[in-house]
């Protein structure tokens, strides 16, 4: 089970492209967004600001990293005139996210069999050796990747997937069972994306 995990929760209207608010009360989509440690019952999102940024970006960053999506061209630093047309995927949604998180900063720059490459917003290209992959299907409805960051040497296994089958994997959390109660109230699909860091067998 994935029970030590920064974890996001991200909606978007049926057939819009993915929007994601990943402050309190923000935007139209109203994403949601809480960071697990290791013991932690409460599942808050973070208190100070900085923890908050940097638990965002982490969820960014799954996001740039967990799909099935191929960049047409290179893109440099989200500057192209239409993102969409940059990309290719089976998935719209896939699509959707993916291009969400380019006009975040964090751009699909390159993703072979065996690598992924995302532009920062800094302008450094940050490289993934992609160790392996778990694709999506309708049976799972979950799909996952393992990567390990080419500059740190860091494991992490990335998931994404639907909350009904995701919740079952996660750590218990009152708090995502009501942001999804809530989403839903909204008449807005939910997805939950989560990370785990992993050590070398």
């Amino acid at each position: 089970a994935l029970d030590s995990l920064g974890a996001a929760l991200l909606s978007w209207r049926e057939g819009d492209q993915a929007r994601a608010d990943a402050a309190s009360g923000g935007g139209g989509g109203g994403g949601v967004l809480a960071r697990r440690r290791e013991g932690d019952a409460s599942a808050a999102v973070p208190r100070s600001e900085s923890a908050f940024a940097s638990a965002v970006y982490e969820a960014l960053l799954a996001i740039a990293l967990c799909h099935n999506v191929s960049p047409v061209e290179s893109v440099g630093g989200g500057q192209a005139a239409s993102l969409e047309s940059c990309f290719q995927g089976a998935s719209p949604d896939e699509l959707s996210l993916v291009v969400f998180a380019a006009r975040c900063g964090l751009v699909l720059h390159e993703r072979t069999p065996t690598r992924i490459v995302v532009h920062e917003p800094s302008g450094r290209l940050r490289g993934f050796e992609l160790l392996g992959e778990m694709p999506f299907s309708s049976e799972l409805k979950r799909m996952g990747v393992l990567l390990r960051d080419e500059s740190t040497g860091a494991i992490q296994f990335l998931a994404k997937g639907a909350e009904s089958v995701m919740a079952e994997r996660v750590a218990s959390s009152d708090w995502m069972e009501e942001e999804v109660g809530n989403l839903a109230r909204e008449g807005l699909r939910t997805l939950v994306v989560a990370a785990r860091d992993l050590s070398e067998p």
